[in-house]
């Protein structure tokens, strides 16, 4: 295998992976808004893993759920493949 195969396998590994996970997405793609990577809690990663269309939030605040539907968005938006 030549490097330039190499590169292009883990290019495609390494897009696949973003699109499959939209807790990886936003762990290497987005950031705060001082510019530090994302790190998500728990619950926020259970939440952005669950594939029900429809997520009740009954939560307080400071909890992420604006860091949840950023990358959602984000996420759909750049990997779903559907362009309007």
């Amino acid at each position: 295998m030549t490097s330039t195969n190499a590169a292009a396998i883990l290019s495609d590994r390494y897009l696949d992976d973003l699109a499959s996970s939209s807790v990886f997405f936003g762990e290497d793609l987005l950031c705060t808004e001082n510019s530090e990577p994302i790190e998500y809690w728990v619950h926020q990663v259970e939440d952005l893993e669950c594939e029900s269309d429809k997520i009740i939030h009954q939560d307080g605040r400071d909890v992420g759920k604006t860091m949840d539907l950023v990358t959602d968005v984000w996420h759909k938006a750049t990997t779903s493949g559907k362009r309007q």
